[in-house]
C-alpha cells in the first residue's frame, strides 16, 4: 500500500488567502493589506465582474481599530472555535468588519447590486464616536457603530456576535434588496431598510433588552419595570426593523409581539 503525501501543517497558502494576526501585526498594518488587496473589488466598476477572489482569515485575537471593508468576491472569517474568540473592537467611522452600499449616489442603486462576498464566526463591538465626523450621516454609515452590512443577494452573515450599536442591513434611504444572516446574536436592534427577500434564521436580537435588571415583587415573582419592556419593545417592532415586502423569521428570538402579530 502506498504512504500517503502528509499536508503541511499550516497549509501552504496560495496568495488568495491571507491569515492575519493582532498579535504579530498592527492595525494599520492588516488595514492597510486589506485595503491594498482589495482596492479593486470595493470599487463596483472594477469588481463586479472581476476574477479576483480572496480569502481574509482571521487568527483568534482583538483587532482593535482595523478598517475590513469586504467587497465583491470576498469572504472574511474568524478562525477561533466560538465567534468571540476573534473580536473586532475600537469607535469611529469604517472601523470592524463592513460592507457599504456599492452605489452612494442619491438616486443611484445603493445595495442593490452589492453581491457575492461573505463574513462570518467573529464579534464585533464597534461604538460611535462621541464627536461628529466630517459631514458623515452617522445614521447610516459605519460612523454609527454595530455592524453595517449594506448588501443584497449572494451576501450571507454568519455566526456573528454584535454589541456597541446595531446591526444595519442598509444604508436609507439608499436601496437594497434581498440578504440573509443565520447564527447571529444582537445586544440592539436589527434594521433592515427596503430589503426584498429577507431572512433572518436562528437569531437572538434586542439581547441587551432582554438583560435589563429585574426586580422581585412580594410575591417571589420576577417582573420588569414598564420602562423596561418599553426598551424591548422599542428594540424590535417594526418601527424599528423597518424593511419592505417578504422579512422571513425563522428561530428569531426578542422579537416584539407587535412584529410577531404582522
Amino acid at each position: 500500500m502506498a504512504a500517503t503525501k502528509s499536508q503541511p501543517n499550516p497549509p501552504v497558502w496560495p496568495s488568495s488567502v491571507r491569515v492575519f494576526d493582532a498579535a504579530s501585526q498592527t492595525s494599520e498594518e492588516i488595514s492597510d493589506t486589506i485595503a491594498l488587496l482589495t482596492r479593486r473589488l470595493t470599487n463596483r466598476h472594477t469588481g463586479h465582474f472581476s476574477m479576483e477572489r480572496y480569502a481574509l482569515l482571521f487568527l483568534p485575537g482583538t483587532y482593535e481599530n482595523v478598517s475590513v471593508e469586504v467587497g465583491y468576491y470576498v469572504q472574511v472569517a474568524g478562525l477561533g472555535l466560538n465567534a468571540d474568540d476573534v473580536c473586532f473592537a475600537g469607535s469611529g467611522e469604517r472601523v470592524g468588519v463592513y460592507a457599504e452600499a456599492m452605489d452612494l449616489r442619491p438616486e443611484g442603486a445603493g445595495s442593490l447590486d452589492t453581491f457575492w462576498r461573505a463574513a462570518e464566526n467573529f464579534h464585533q463591538h464597534v461604538t460611535a464616536p462621541t464627536s461628529p465626523l466630517h459631514g458623515a450621516t452617522v445614521d447610516n454609515s459605519t460612523a454609527a457603530g454595530g455592524l453595517l452590512w449594506a448588501v443584497s443577494q449572494a451576501a450571507p452573515l454568519r455566526r456573528v456576535r454584535v454589541t456597541g450599536g446595531d446591526l444595519r442591513f442598509s444604508m436609507p434611504p439608499l436601496y437594497a434588496s434581498g440578504g440573509f444572516a443565520a447564527n447571529v446574536r444582537v445586544e440592539r436592534a436589527v434594521r433592515f431598510g427596503s430589503q426584498q427577500q429577507w431572512m433572518l434564521r436562528n437569531a437572538e436580537v434586542a439581547v441587551g433588552a432582554d438583560r435589563s435588571v429585574s426586580t422581585l415583587n412580594v410575591s417571589g415573582e420576577s417582573e420588569q419595570s414598564n420602562k423596561e419592556k418599553e426598551e424591548e419593545e422599542d428594540l424590535s417592532t417594526p418601527d424599528v426593523l423597518r424593511g419592505a415586502w417578504s422579512i422571513v423569521f425563522a428561530g428569531v428570538e426578542g422579537l416584539s409581539p407587535l412584529t410577531l402579530e404582522c
